[in-house]
């Protein structure tokens, strides 16, 4: 078992053309199945860009991926949440093991 610790800038588009973008920063554990595959999760705050774009949401991830030497791919649910709004989406995050 590893800890993980990540950031990351995501970008929406809204249907009416205007633009806004979440930075998440999570941590996390990774469990390898083998020494290709591998699942985890991760928790944290995720902050907008802009201040009138809303408040600060609470977002877990869980994934599954497979590593390479030290270049990993992961397969993300990203779910967000804070009060009343939830916003799930699903990504591809490629990363480099220091």
């Amino acid at each position: 078992v590893s800890l993980t610790a990540n950031a990351a800038y995501l970008r929406f588009t809204k249907t009416d053309g205007s633009n806004y973008a979440k930075i998440p920063v999570m941590v996390g554990v990774r469990y390898p199945i083998n020494e290709t595959f591998y699942f985890g999760a991760s928790a944290g705050p995720s902050f907008y860009n802009k201040k009138e774009n809303g408040e600060t949401e609470f977002g877990y991830s869980p994934y599954i991926g497979f590593q390479v030497k030290k270049l990993s791919a992961d397969f993300r649910y990203l779910n967000f949440t804070r009060k009343d709004y939830v916003q799930k989406t699903l990504g591809i995050v490629f990363s480099y093991t220091l």
